[in-house]
């Protein structure tokens, strides 16, 4: 809830293992509170939301945390400190389409939205967590690459709780959530 009204009332959701779901609606309809409350921080007043264990979760938010310094291969490998797998992250570049930044080393705070939600996907496509919980993390894309996106994650038996504009949910391949605007 956000204050003393509900953003959901009534609402039983199930998703099975390998199933997603697309949350969609206004701005200010509560989408980023939705995503905070799967990850426990925003205040569930009744029902309950079972989650995988949060090391099986990863989350990008609207604003993704970028490292300063660092080459992209780190950028994809973070939070890890470990060396990134140089053959992994050439193979998820490519087939995201950031082939040409692979070995870019100014300031990621330069590169275009669209690059940088792209960088994050392959952050997640790097760690392939169980579940992905994605905060308006392809909103700059077009929308025949977020249709690549998702089914890349679904390829990589990612499960994933998207939001993003009404626009896209007609070509969402999963389950929709439509939240309207609070008052």
């Amino acid at each position: 809830s956000l204050g003393l009204q509900p953003i959901v009332k009534n609402l039983t959701l199930k998703l099975n293992f390998g199933e997603s779901l697309y949350v969609c609606g206004p701005s200010g309809s509560g989408k980023t509170l939705f995503i905070k409350a799967l990850c426990g921080l925003a205040e569930v007043r009744r029902g309950r939301i079972d989650m995988p264990h949060r090391k099986l979760v990863f989350v990008l938010p609207q604003n993704p945390l970028l490292l300063e310094g660092g080459t992209i291969a780190e950028q994809i490998a973070y939070p890890r400190v470990a060396v990134p797998d140089q053959l992994i992250v050439h193979g998820i570049l490519t087939k995201i389409g950031l082939a040409h930044l692979e070995y870019y080393s100014g300031n990621v705070k330069q590169l275009s939205r669209v690059d940088v939600q792209k960088l994050c996907i392959a952050r997640v496509l790097y760690h392939k967590p169980l579940l992905a919980l994605l905060d308006d993390a392809l909103s700059f894309l077009p929308f025949e690459e977020q249709e690549l996106i998702y089914r890349m994650l679904q390829d990589n038996g990612i499960w994933h709780v998207s939001t993003g504009s009404e626009h896209f949910a007609a070509r969402y391949p999963g389950q929709v959530l439509h939240l309207k605007k609070l008052i």
